[in-house]
């Protein structure tokens, strides 16, 4: 038969333990997402910000004035040519990033992690069609990269831009779903 001092150990551990279980259970945060605030001076800009995407390393890209990236210690800014506002931005299979911007379309390397250069694929236009206005989305197809402005849709397929044009009384509208992109043109549809 057990002692009286085994049992009134054994009496506390439960004790103990169901506390511990307790504590834990009555927790109302427990197993939500965990949320970490970043205002805009973190971010080193009072610009408006567009997007915000993640890659594979766990780092944070948020369009704005220029691509900000956030490796989980500090933000960076990466300029993307001349742009003011970064509106738009996809992860290639080949590791570029493609953005989209306000005059400006191209895409950006990461030769060394952390170290980004950008590539304009505006000198590719005639020079006439050099001002793009505001691109307002990028996708995938292919090896092919779109780019949608106002009017016109981009197409880069690695040597050359070819363009459309699609003039209406409203913009063109990008739209993802999943891994496609398509674009709406109020006057002739999806």
């Amino acid at each position: 038969m057990p002692t009286k001092s085994l049992l009134t150990s054994t009496f506390v551990l439960l004790v103990f333990l169901s506390a511990q279980v307790q504590g834990a259970w009555s927790d109302k945060t427990a197993g939500l997402t965990w949320l970490e605030f970043q205002s805009s001076r973190d971010l080193g800009t009072i610009a408006q910000h567009l997007f915000v995407r993640q890659d594979q390393l766990g780092r944070v890209y948020v369009g704005g004035a220029g691509l900000l990236v956030y490796d989980g210690q500090s933000w960076v800014n990466h300029s993307i040519g001349g742009a003011q506002v970064v509106r738009t931005m996809q992860y290639g299979e080949d590791g570029r990033l493609w953005v989209g911007a306000l005059n400006e379309i191209g895409f950006l390397t990461e030769p060394t992690i952390g170290k980004f250069e950008y590539h304009s694929l505006l000198p590719h236009l005639p020079e006439s069609e050099r001002q793009v206005g505001l691109i307002w989305g990028c996708g995938l197809v292919g090896p092919n990269v779109y780019f949608t402005g106002k009017e016109k849709l981009y197409r880069w397929d690695g040597t050359t831009m070819r363009t459309w044009s699609f003039p209406g009384q409203s913009r063109l509208f990008p739209i993802s779903l999943g891994q496609e992109t398509w674009f709406h043109h109020r006057e002739t549809g999806l």
